[in-house]
C-alpha cells in the first residue's frame, strides 16, 4: 500500500509532537522550536503539496524539496522497524481428554475432565541488530 507524501508528512510531524491540521489544499503546522529548526520551518507554517501554489508564505513539499531531505534525517533518527504478517495456520482439532490420558500420568488418582475452552495464541517474533 503506497501512501502519499502528504500523509507521510502529516504522520511524521504528528509523531514528533507537532499540531497538524488540514486547511483546504494545505497542512497548517504548529511545531516547537526544536522541530521547526530541524526542518527549517517557522513555528506556524503552511505546507502545500502542489508546486504551482503561489503563496510565498507557504512551503512546498515534494520529493525534490529541501524539507523532504530534512524529514529524511528525522526518520533516520527514529530507528528501523518492519512488520510482517504471517498466513493464518489451520489448527488441527484435538481431543483434550485423549491428550490428557496420553500425556499425563497420575498414580492412584481419578481425574474428571470438566470443560474445554478454545483459545488462540499470538506469536510475536523480533530481530534486533
Amino acid at each position: 500500500m503506497a501512501i502519499s507524501i502528504e500523509h507521510f508528512t502529516r504522520a511524521l510531524l504528528a509523531s514528533k509532537g507537532a499540531l497538524v491540521e488540514r486547511d483546504g489544499d494545505a497542512l497548517v503546522v504548529v511545531a516547537d522550536p526544536e522541530l521547526s529548526g530541524a526542518l527549517g520551518l517557522a513555528e506556524y507554517q503552511r505546507l502545500v503539496f502542489e508546486p504551482t501554489h503561489g503563496d510565498p508564505h507557504t512551503v512546498t513539499v515534494d520529493y525534490d524539496a529541501p524539507i523532504f531531505d530534512r524529514m529524511g534525517r528525522l526518520v533516520a533518527q527514529m530507528g528501523r522497524m518492519a512488520v510482517a504478517g504471517a498466513a493464518r495456520a489451520d489448527l488441527k482439532p484435538i481431543d483434550p481428554e485423549a491428550e490428557l490420558e496420553r500425556a499425563l500420568t497420575i498414580v492412584n488418582s481419578v481425574y474428571r475432565f470438566r470443560t474445554c475452552v478454545v483459545v488462540e495464541a499470538a506469536y510475536v517474533g523480533s530481530l534486533v541488530e
